[in-house]
């Protein structure tokens, strides 16, 4: 799916169980810049769904990003189109949620 900025393709899609927020994970593949970024969580509550860009554990046993984006606006740009290609790659993928 085209973002404003770049074409993003879903090349993975996998649940995972648990009833909470997340749904499961994707790898998405952006071929401008020949990259393919793995394991974003693929989340749907109250009827949103989003990406989360990928994160580290920190100290304090929280998570920190490791993909900042430039605005808020353009992070929600790419997490509109990822969750798009998700269900061009797989139209049922949120199917099972609440």
């Amino acid at each position: 799916m085209k973002s404003k900025c770049v074409e993003i393709e879903c090349v993975s899609a996998r649940h995972v169980g648990g009833g909470a927020a997340l749904i499961g994970f994707a790898d998405v593949r952006i071929a401008e810049c020949r990259m393919r970024l793995v394991g974003y969580g693929v989340f749907s509550s109250k009827g949103r769904r989003w990406v989360n860009v990928a994160a580290k554990k920190d100290s304090s046993g929280g998570y920190t990003a490791i993909v900042i984006f430039d605005s808020p606006e353009l992070q929600r740009d790419f997490s509109d189109a990822a969750i798009d290609a998700v269900l061009a790659f797989d139209l049922a993928f949120f199917e099972d949620c609440l």
